[in-house]
């Protein structure tokens, strides 16, 4: 008798919860999508916020109310990973019927111009993104005779084929060192690269022309770049020199104006 009420109970109880996930889901594949829950992450102005939940209210078809096995949940999210500033995207649906999407923004570090005027961003991997109209970062500037092709295309790299023979793996190789220095990071404003191939900073309160010349050792030209205005700083001989240049090894060579 024990026996038969055990396996009573344990039957009963399998069909209750059979029954209790048969109308959960049935309640919830029958529902209205609830909200679009959209958020930027890492979000400065690159990204659009109004245009990318307009193309997702789009394609989810809100204004019908669309059922919730119906949101093309991989569609928005693909579509959204097409924006050449988003870097990562993220979308889900709740059990509460919200669309849950994240989209992380870039977040550059430098901007470098060709020799023909063109720019674009990279950030501290060496990933590519283009010039934005709505929004203008405060990063490191690089300019001068850089010669490689500008492109709006997406997941480009320093190091890919297209870029690997230009002069834009180089470039931002200085530039990480110079962001990569707590000194150079705060004083070095832009890079230049003159036609002789050697690599010119321009100092923050200072009018020296500084050289660090060609893009090797460039910790240690750093470094001697700190250890001259360290020492120099506040002393009137500092105004008589017109460039200091660091690409000579244990010195710093001063030219007078």
């Amino acid at each position: 008798m024990n026996r038969f009420l055990k396996i009573s109970v344990w039957v009963l109880t399998v069909a209750a919860i059979g029954a209790l996930w048969f109308f959960t889901r049935k309640d919830y594949t029958e529902d209205r999508l609830h909200r679009v829950d959209f958020k930027i992450v890492n979000g400065h102005g690159f990204i659009n916020y109004d245009r990318e939940l307009g193309i997702i209210l789009a394609i989810c078809d809100t204004a019908s109310n669309r059922q919730v096995t119906d949101i093309p949940v991989d569609s928005v999210r693909k579509t959204l990973a097409e924006n050449p500033w988003a870097t990562d995207v993220r979308a889900n649906l709740s059990l509460r019927r919200i669309l849950n999407i994240e989209m992380t923004e870039c977040q550059p570090i430098m901007r470098i111009y060709n020799d023909e005027g063109k720019s674009l961003y990279l950030d501290k991997d060496g990933n590519i993104f283009p010039v934005g109209r709505r929004y203008i970062p405060h990063v490191l500037i690089c300019s001068g005779h850089f010669s490689f092709p500008v492109t709006r295309e997406k997941w480009h790299n320093v190091n890919d084929s297209v870029y690997a023979s230009t002069d834009l793996p180089g470039a931002f190789d200085v530039a990480s060192s110079i962001l990569n220095d707590d000194y150079a990071s705060q004083n070095v404003g832009h890079i230049y690269l003159a036609k002789n191939r050697q690599y010119e900073l321009v100092v923050r309160n200072s009018d020296l022309h500084v050289i660090l010349g060609y893009p090797d050792n460039v910790s240690e030209k750093l470094l001697k770049m700190k250890h001259f205005f360290d020492r120099m700083t506040g002393r009137e001989e500092l105004n008589g020199y017109s460039k200091i240049n660091l690409n000579y090894k244990n010195q710093v060579v001063c030219t007078k104006k």
